[in-house]
């Protein structure tokens, strides 16, 4: 139920964001109507920063869009990666809870069973947070240094393929 509210709000959010968005935009629109004949400089100087904007927007996503397929070969390991990323953060959850437990358990009720059931539960707790967190960051580290051998190949191959007088007018600085 937890994993269903979470993305029901999360799509509710994504269509309130774009709601908002799109009213934004219309109130852009007519602002921008509205300022053509009465201040024309402003209406040139705000439609060529939109126009910016819009520009810079677009060659951001298509870098997305290219780091995305690099790091499409690496699925699998990225979801294994965020599957331990939320066992561990149920263990960190966990291990907070135990602790009350323990004082509850040890300092409170003076009951020594109950306290060391919960000490071994939160014994557990720690172990499989450190170990699912351990996995997550080597995985995650695995897959940011195949993304980086993959894209450094990609650059030298395209190095490579260059004729002669690329290298002649691009000085080395603006290679790398």
């Amino acid at each position: 139920w937890l994993l269903l509210s979470i993305l029901v709000t999360g799509a509710a959010t994504c269509k309130e964001y774009a709601a908002s968005r799109d009213l934004l935009m219309l109130f852009q629109d007519k602002w921008l109507d509205a300022i053509r004949v009465s201040c024309p400089e402003l209406h040139e100087q705000r439609v060529s920063e939109l126009s910016k904007k819009r520009e810079k927007r677009e060659k951001d996503l298509k870098a997305l869009k290219s780091l995305y397929r690099f790091a499409k070969v690496d699925g699998h390991i990225l979801v294994v990666a965020f599957a331990c990323g939320c066992i561990a953060s149920l263990g960190t959850v966990s291990i907070s809870y135990y602790i009350g437990k323990v004082v509850m358990f040890g300092a409170h009720e003076k009951n020594p069973s109950k306290a060391h059931a919960a000490l071994t539960k939160l014994l557990v707790a720690v172990i499989t947070c450190a170990v699912f967190t351990s996995i997550r960051g080597g995985l995650f580290t695995l897959s940011c240094a195949r993304l980086n051998s993959r894209i450094r190949g990609r650059l030298l191959k395209s190095l490579l393929r260059q004729e002669q007088g690329f290298y002649d007018k691009t000085r080395t600085g603006e290679l790398s």
